[in-house]
């Protein structure tokens, strides 16, 4: 989220955070793997690898808005995911640790051409008893970085850009609590976290297919974003976001495929929503496809720079434009049906194969040693018996 060299005059500074539309990256620290716990042993990396680049490389490709979730594993903080929901027996896999995901965000900040950057960790905890603690973290390690002289009542959708640079040297890092609580900052410090729930509407847009990605509506997406088209001039609403991922046993491979079956794809997501999408768009492997930058750049521009006296409602030249390539594989609303989301279909696969897990598991420490056992007790039995008929 930046000024990216556009004319003052335009008011870019003075857009809030709920006038533009900013890219992000999902699961965005799972570019490695360290170590893999539950049953995550048994299965490969490809699960769960879901970005190519670190923080760093992924904030200079455009990345401003990262999902990140963090587990304790054990004593030292690590950027985690899991596919399902089972502590300590679902598959999960453990990336960087929280000093090295926290120097790339810095590093990246700390350039004096960045300091107008503004980095958004949306941050989900395994263990949510632990929130006091990796809060206190961030705020030590971010203190130099955080949003200083604004209102705490203030929601973080209705802030300008201006408001978040302030006078600082540095980039900015704005953290978002999802579904755990921080404690209060203290009188005086720095600290502010925002809750999720509160600044951020938008429910996952995971999907196997692109085909069934531009189709669903099973959870609202693209009538929400038609309905949120109507009310975005209000300064009240509150961020939108999409998740445009396509989860399954490999990932990448997954993702490729349907990127390159359907290049213009993001294109025909706009034009069904009747040309938005809302403020924040993530998408896995972030930075290899130049689209997605080039979609988010001249969204905002169209909605601001291009068109500086006219309401945002106006001006998406880029959006709006019938002969877009590749409209016409969803020209209508009734293309829209309801169709499984990927998690949901892939979630059900995951508790499959940990049955088959459990039951091998099962089999090999106790069914077959214990048949061993018996037989060869039975063994020695007959065997006594033989030796005492002789």
């Amino acid at each position: 989220v930046r000024d990216g060299g556009i004319d003052d005059s335009y008011m870019w500074h003075n857009q809030k955070l709920n006038q533009i539309l900013i890219p992000g990256s999902h699961d965005g620290g799972m570019f490695e793997i360290t170590s893999k716990s539950g049953i995550g042993v048994f299965f490969p990396d490809n699960l769960f690898i879901t970005q190519t680049r670190t923080f760093y490389d992924q904030s200079c490709a455009g990345s401003r808005w990262y999902d990140v979730r963090f587990s304790k594993q054990p004593g030292t903080w690590h950027v985690f995911h899991s596919p399902a929901s089972a502590p300590g027996i679902a598959p999960a896999a453990y990336s960087v640790d929280i000093d090295t995901a926290v120097n790339q965000i810095t590093t990246f900040l700390d350039d004096p051409a960045h300091t107008r950057e503004i980095i958004i960790w949306r941050i989900k905890l395994d263990d949510v008893s632990l929130g006091d603690e990796i809060a206190n973290i961030l705020r030590s390690k971010f203190a130099d970085y955080m949003i200083t002289g604004v209102d705490s009542s203030q929601p973080l959708y209705n802030l300008s850009l201006s408001a978040i640079w302030g006078n600082a040297t540095k980039g900015k890092i704005i953290i978002m609590s999802y579904g755990w609580t921080p404690p209060p900052v203290e009188a005086g410090k720095t600290g502010l976290f925002y809750d999720y729930a509160t600044n951020q509407l938008g429910t996952y847009s995971d999907a196997l297919t692109m085909e069934n990605m531009l189709a669903r509506c099973n959870a609202g997406q693209i009538p929400k974003l038609v309905s949120f088209k109507k009310t975005m001039n209000e300064s009240n609403h509150l961020l939108f976001g999409i998740w445009f991922t396509f989860t399954t046993e490999n990932i990448l491979e997954n993702t490729n495929h349907q990127f390159n079956q359907y290049p213009n794809a993001l294109n025909d997501y706009y034009v069904l929503a009747e040309g938005e999408i809302g403020n924040v768009l993530l998408v896995d492997f972030f930075g290899d496809r130049s689209t997605v930058m080039h979609i988010v750049w001249n969204y905002n521009l169209n909605k601001y720079a291009s068109y500086p006296k006219q309401s945002p409602l106006y001006g998406f030249t880029l959006l709006n434009n019938p002969e877009l390539p590749g409209k016409a594989v969803f020209t209508d609303s009734s293309a829209c049906v309801v169709v499984d989301s990927a998690q949901s279909t892939f979630t059900t696969k995951i508790i499959i194969i940990t049955v088959f897990v459990i039951i091998a598991i099962v089999l090999v420490v106790f069914v077959i040693p214990c048949t061993v056992c018996y037989y060869k007790k039975k063994k020695e039995k007959d065997g006594a018996l033989y030796m005492g008929m002789k």
